[in-house]
């Protein structure tokens, strides 16, 4: 079942109906990595996980070391590096379990030398890859894209139509503060053993 909802009275919707005013991000502005308490979703000694802040796709997340000079992973202390696999293993899987995406991208850029180390854990739900398909079809906001589909190019989909508060197609629910608060609960039964994991939500 794939619902069509668009989620409203949330962040995603504020973003949309704002987009038009929103200025631009800069490639040296911080502000998508920069998080407000209320999209982080776990955390760590020595790692960070927040919803992506400028995307609208429910479940975009990013992961960021809290060491503010390592801005490769050669620079991350022995700490962080054991916890490294650690914290992508229980964010990704989280993901996995509660929403089914069709593919899960991990990716590790190191494109912009002002950002400390972090990756993007991009999940590809069915309703995302119909819309590529349509864009595909009909042209995207500022890219044409390959009529097949790979990482690459639904990688660069979601970059381009999902960012800066965009909302290229209908959102389908959960809503990103639905996929914040399950995410949450998740990993938060994850450290208490006696805890039950919750049912799968499929997006």
């Amino acid at each position: 079942m794939e619902p069509t909802q668009k989620a409203r009275g949330s962040s995603l919707s504020r973003w949309a109906d704002e987009s038009p005013e929103r200025p631009t991000l800069g490639a040296n502005e911080l502000s998508a990595y920069i998080p407000g308490d209320e999209f982080v979703v776990y955390e760590t000694e020595h790692w960070r996980v927040n919803q992506r802040v400028d995307s609208t796709l429910p479940g975009y997340l990013i992961v960021g070391a809290k060491e503010p000079k390592a801005v490769d992973l050669a620079q991350l202390s022995e700490d962080a590096l054991s916890e490294m696999g650690t914290v992508l293993g229980r964010v990704t899987g989280a993901l996995q379990r509660l929403f089914q995406p069709e593919h899960l991208h991990i990716c590790r850029f190191g494109h912009d030398s002002d950002h400390t180390v972090h990756f993007h854990v991009i999940p590809i739900y069915n309703w995302v890859n119909v819309a590529y398909r349509r864009a595909a079809r009909e042209g995207g906001t500022y890219v044409q894209y390959p009529d097949f589909t790979d990482g690459a190019s639904l990688t660069l989909f979601v970059t381009e139509e999902f960012g800066r508060g965009r909302v290229p197609c209908e959102i389908v629910e959960p809503s990103i503060p639905a996929v914040i608060d399950a995410l949450r609960q998740e990993l938060d039964s994850e450290r208490q053993p006696n805890t039950t994991s919750q049912p799968p939500i499929r997006a």
